[in-house]
């Protein structure tokens, strides 16, 4: 697959998933009760992040990257 296009469609699903992951964030920041976690995971021989809040309905997950690395 041309790298081209692999950069419009990453770029077209950011578009329409905005919207929704703005929803759902709204949804948990508003709820009585949420769970936090974060999970470390290995890529290319660096630990990554994936940081979660989720509840009963809804959940995110954020990927932070490798910043975090000792």
């Amino acid at each position: 697959m041309n790298e081209g296009t692999t950069v419009a469609a990453t770029q077209m699903c950011y578009d329409l998933l905005q919207p929704v992951e703005m929803a759902i964030r709204s949804q948990l920041l508003s709820s009585a009760a949420n769970h936090f976690d974060e999970t470390g995971l290995r890529c290319a021989g660096k630990r990554h992040w994936l940081h979660n809040c989720s509840n009963n309905l809804r959940k995110l997950c954020r990927h932070a990257g490798n910043q975090l690395q000792p």
